[in-house]
């Protein structure tokens, strides 16, 4: 594989991961304030459907959108980077 397509390969899996992290913190959070996504689109003024989206695959939500629906459930988003482990080589 050359270098660019092992970036690329990179990049998209480093955006997913973080989509995927921010899903499950959603829900988490949603989970034990124990809060609809019928309240949650009450409490932000985005259609259920949007928020339905934002939990799939292939979701690619603004952090706008992102900050709006935690300062909704009252809760403050941080973002902490750290460092990812070692690839392997391959053989």
């Amino acid at each position: 594989m050359n270098e660019k397509h092992e970036v690329d390969r990179g990049r998209i899996e480093a955006e997913e991961n973080l989509v995927i992290d921010m899903q499950f913190c959603l829900q988490d959070a949603l989970n034990r304030k124990k809060i609809t996504r019928a309240e949650l689109s009450r409490r932000t003024g985005f259609s259920q459907r949007k928020l339905s989206n934002l939990m799939k695959a292939g979701a690619d939500p603004s952090l706008k959108t992102i900050a709006a629906i935690f300062d909704a459930l009252e809760l403050k988003v941080k973002i902490a980077a750290v460092r990812k482990p070692r690839q392997k080589a391959s053989p």
